[in-house]
């Protein structure tokens, strides 16, 4: 736990400093060369006067709303810092610069795109999403493919669409969402669980172009090089005329040669604010749980489970969503229509303790910063131990919290704590938390 505390607090040091170009690389230099010789205490300390310089810059950043020239040379600014890092400390990697460009609210795009390869997409990715190798390879191969052809309009490259299957709340969307926002590809998100036939009131399909549209000022430049990510796909094949029409309003805009007309505004229904964007350079994630697939799947591999004495002498395979094939697919759709317009399918699995447990400690987007800062905010160090992070995975597990259920479930843990804030009551302490200090409070959730 000592060396895990270490570690953090020596990248977290190393990151204010190259997120700060108001230092010198010489300065940095100096500083990261006692780092091993330091205290914990020592690190702390200075770890919080980096943050306050970062925190100044970002005030600098947020200032310059009005003006374009000084938010440029901010921007300069910063690049002339990495360029001298790198010279000095070697190769700074895509995520370090996602972190500068959240950390400072300055987009460097042009910095950005030097470090774009599908590896380095999936590292960004690891380090948000836990527990899904898998998925996250698949979608930054399909998002550097997608960078690609916005970076060559010239040259006609690969283009197809994916298909992410798997349980709910481990990261699919996110994880997509996650690998666009740093390299600024445009994105649309589509839940196809309350979509409803065009013609009807509602929310129809088109009506993600048109917030895409709106989004992002009105250029239709933007629309038609964006990923757009149909949530929940699988909730329109079930049976029914009303899910296949909506099914076909879809199917076209799969293809590459394809129109999409949509409104420039959902509070008209004016035709005269129609316009359309070619699905040319758009590309299609489609997500879902598609349990039903699973069924599809052990069919497959359980031939002889149907009829008289089918067990007899046979074992039955237990199929999961890893066990998926494309063949599985084609089943399920019983349509070329759609398996015909999908280039990839890739697989999202369940998670465990251990992915829950590496979320809350080591995702860079973990629900416990939140908690963290709050305490750190009113005078005090929170640190969670591996044994706690554990309990509290273990807990959401068994009750099928999921990812999104562990924000709940901190609240309901911590509740008690921060009401006592800014009170006679309240510890000076460090909140050092361990499994005991969970398992107190988890007893007492029901």
């Amino acid at each position: 736990m000592e060396n895990m505390k270490k570690t953090n607090l020596d990248k977290n040091i190393r990151f204010h400093l190259l997120a700060n170009p108001n230092l010198s690389v010489n300065y940095c230099r100096g500083i990261i060369m006692k780092l091993d010789s330091m205290t914990n205490e020592k690190k702390k300390e200075l770890l919080q006067k980096l943050q306050e310089g970062t925190d100044l810059f970002r005030k600098r950043v947020d200032d310059t709303e009005t003006n374009s020239q000084l938010y440029d040379s901010l921007c300069d600014m910063i690049i002339d810092h990495v360029s001298q890092w790198e010279d000095r400390f070697g190769k700074i990697t895509l995520n370090d610069v996602n972190k500068v460009q959240l950390t400072t609210g300055l987009k460097l795009k042009d910095l950005a795109d030097k470090y774009v390869t599908p590896e380095n997409l999936f590292l960004v990715g690891k380090e948000y999403v836990k527990g899904q190798d898998e998925m996250l390879h698949g979608i930054a191969m399909q998002v550097y493919m997608h960078k690609m052809r916005m970076m060559h309009p010239d040259l006609r490259l690969p283009k197809s669409n994916m298909l992410i299957y798997g349980p709910s709340g481990v990261g699919k969307t996110y994880a997509v969402q996650v690998m666009t926002r740093i390299i600024d590809i445009p994105v649309g998100r589509l839940n196809c669980a309350i979509l409803t036939q065009e013609g009807i009131v509602g929310y129809n399909f088109n009506d993600v172009f048109t917030d895409l549209y709106m989004e992002n000022g009105e250029d239709i430049e933007k629309v038609a090089n964006a990923i757009i990510v149909a949530d929940e796909v699988d909730k329109i094949f079930g049976a029914g005329v009303y899910n296949e029409r909506i099914r076909h309003e879809i199917l076209p805009a799969l293809d590459d040669d394809s129109n999409v007309y949509f409104n420039k505004k959902r509070t008209s229904n004016n035709g005269s604010n129609y316009i359309h964007v070619s699905t040319r350079n758009i590309s299609f994630i489609l997500s879902g749980v598609f349990k039903e697939v699973t069924d599809v799947a052990s069919k497959r591999l359980n031939p002889y489970r149907m009829g008289f004495g089918a067990y007899e002498g046979r074992s039955v395979k237990e199929v999961g969503f890893g066990d998926v094939r494309v063949e599985d697919f084609n089943s399920y759709f019983k349509s070329p229509e759609l398996s015909g317009r999908i280039g990839s399918y890739v697989a999202a699995h369940e998670l465990s303790v251990k992915d829950l447990s590496d979320i809350l400690l080591n995702a860079e987007e973990s629900p416990l910063n939140n908690y963290i800062n709050f305490f750190r905010i009113h005078g005090r160090n929170m640190e969670m131990r591996e044994d706690a992070a554990a309990e509290i995975a273990g807990y959401a597990l068994k009750h099928g919290l999921g990812v999104r259920g562990l924000k709940s479930l901190l609240a309901r843990i911590f509740g008690a704590e921060m009401q006592l804030v800014g009170s006679n009551k309240a510890s000076k302490n460090d909140l050092v938390i361990g499994k005991e200090y969970i398992e107190s409070k988890i007893n007492n959730l029901y």
